[in-house]
C-alpha cells in the first residue's frame, strides 16, 4: 500500500515465537525491526536507542510489564505510536491501555491482516483515500 521508507517497529514480547512471526509480518510488508524481549529492555532501546517509528507491546512480561513500559515511555517523551499486542481481553485492561497512551488494542490470537493493517495505518506513507479504506477495515 504506502512506503515504509526504512521505519522502523520495536516488537516487545517475551515470547520469541511472537516476536519472530510479527517481525516477519512487519518485515515482509518492507519495515525495519527491532525486537525486545522484556520491557526493561524495551525502555533501555527507548531512552537510548535509536528512535523508532511504532511499537508493538505485549504487557504480560516477566519484570516490567507491558503497561510499566508504556508509561514510562510516555513519561519520558516517547510519542511513537503503540499497538497494544496481548492475550488479556478484560475490558479493564483495554482502558488501562488506552489511558497509558496506547493508540490500539489487539488481542491474542491475533490476525495478521489486522496487525499489518494497524501499522500501514499509524504509520504507512498512505494517500488520503488509502488511509480512509484502511481505515473501514480497522
Amino acid at each position: 500500500m504506502g512506503s515504509s521508507l526504512g521505519k522502523r517497529v520495536l516488537i516487545v514480547d517475551d515470547d520469541e515465537h511472537i516476536r519472530v512471526i510479527v517481525s516477519k509480518l512487519v518485515e515482509h510488508a518492507g519495515y525495519r525491526t527491532l525486537t525486545a524481549p522484556g520491557g526493561a529492555e524495551a525502555l533501555a532501546h527507548l531512552v537510548t536507542g535509536e528512535p523508532v517509528d511504532l511499537i508493538i507491546l505485549d504487557i504480560d512480561m516477566p519484570g516490567m510489564n507491558g503497561f510499566e513500559v508504556l508509561k514510562r515511555a510516555r513519561d519520558k517523551g516517547v510519542t511513537a505510536p503503540v499497538v497494544m499486542l496481548t492475550a488479556r481481553t478484560k475490558d479493564e485492561h483495554v482502558l488501562e491501555g488506552y489511558q497509558l497512551g496506547a493508540d490500539y488494542y489487539v488481542t491474542k490470537p491475533f490476525q495478521a491482516q489486522t496487525v499489518l493493517n494497524i501499522v500501514q495505518f499509524l504509520i504507512g506513507d498512505l494517500t488520503a483515500e488509502q488511509r480512509t479504506e484502511l481505515e473501514k477495515k480497522l
